[in-house]
């Protein structure tokens, strides 16, 4: 997602940061499935999964919103 997004690799302090902010949310949405449910609204497969397809929803939004996915340099 990153590199789709920048259309540069991470380095490794940036793969760090995505990494922490995955597994941050994913324990998050663990203990909040209400919450995980509203952010992966219309997500179908196991519910055991809702966590994890909240926290990459999440993630891709952040990637999205970076300065370098928003502008051209």
């Amino acid at each position: 997602g990153f590199r789709r997004s920048m259309t540069r690799s991470p380095t490794a302090t940036e793969l760090d940061r995505i990494l922490k902010y995955y597994r941050d949310e994913v324990a998050y949405y663990e203990k909040d499935p209400k919450a995980a449910g509203l952010v992966a609204k219309g997500y179908t497969g196991p519910a055991a999964n809702l966590p994890e397809v909240a926290a990459w929803t999440m993630v891709s939004n952040v990637l999205l919103n970076l300065d370098g996915a928003l502008t051209e340099e």
